[in-house]
C-alpha cells in the first residue's frame, strides 16, 4: 500500500483513499463461494457491498477537508442482513429501508465483469448480449468453480464487521500522496 501513510499528528492512524481502502486493503477480506457454503442454514452475516455505485453513495455527503472511519464514510452505501437458506441463496433485508426480505442469489466474479446467479448457475448468454460469458464459466453450477472465487452484488462484498476492525484507519476523499 504504497499511498498509505501515518498522519503527521497521530502516529497511530493511518490515512487511506477510498480507493485503496476498498480495493487493497479491503480485498483480502471479499467473501467468497466457500464463505457463503460453511455458513449453517439459517445462519445470519451482516455485509457491506462493494458495488458500482459505492463511491457515488460516500461522495454525496462527504467534505473533503476531514478524515473519516470507514463505517462513517461508507454510512450511505449497500448494506444487508443476509440469512443463508440454502447453497449461495438467501434472504436479504436491507438496512436502509424497511422492506420484506427478499429471496436472492449473489452475483459472481467472472473475470472480467459481475453476474448474477440464476437457479445457482452462471448462465450460458448474457441476456442483454452486453458480456461474453466465457466458456469456463457459461452453464456452470456455482459448486463446479473454484471455491476461492469472489461474490457480492455488481462487485465484491465483506462483512460489515471488517469496517470495524482496524479503528486506527481513516478515509480521505481526495487521494493522498506518499509521504517521504
Amino acid at each position: 500500500m504504497e499511498n498509505m501513510f501515518y498522519s503527521e499528528f497521530n502516529t497511530n492512524v493511518i490515512v487511506m483513499n477510498p480507493i485503496e481502502y476498498l480495493y487493497t486493503y479491503l480485498q483480502p477480506h471479499y467473501l467468497t463461494i466457500d464463505d457463503i457454503e460453511k455458513m449453517a442454514e439459517n445462519e445470519q452475516l451482516d455485509i457491506f457491498f462493494i458495488d458500482r455505485n459505492v463511491m457515488d453513495l460516500s461522495n454525496d455527503i462527504r467534505e473533503t477537508q476531514f478524515l473519516y472511519t470507514p463505517q462513517e464514510f461508507f454510512s450511505n452505501c449497500y448494506y444487508i442482513k443476509f440469512t443463508k437458506t440454502q447453497g449461495l441463496r438467501g434472504k436479504w433485508q436491507w438496512k436502509f429501508d424497511n422492506t420484506e426480505d427478499e429471496l436472492r442469489e449473489f452475483d459472481i466474479d467472472l473475470d472480467d465483469f459481475w453476474y448474477p446467479l440464476i437457479n445457482d448457475t452462471v448462465p450460458e448468454l448474457d441476456t442483454q448480449l452486453f458480456y461474453y460469458i466465457q466458456d469456463k464459466f457459461a452453464g456452470k453450477h456455482w459448486s463446479e468453480l473454484e471455491k476461492t472465487r469472489n461474490i457480492g452484488w455488481r462487485g465484491p462484498m465483506v462483512r460489515e464487521s471488517v469496517l470495524l476492525e482496524n479503528p486506527n484507519i481513516r478515509i480521505k476523499k481526495e487521494p493522498i500522496l506518499s509521504c517521504e
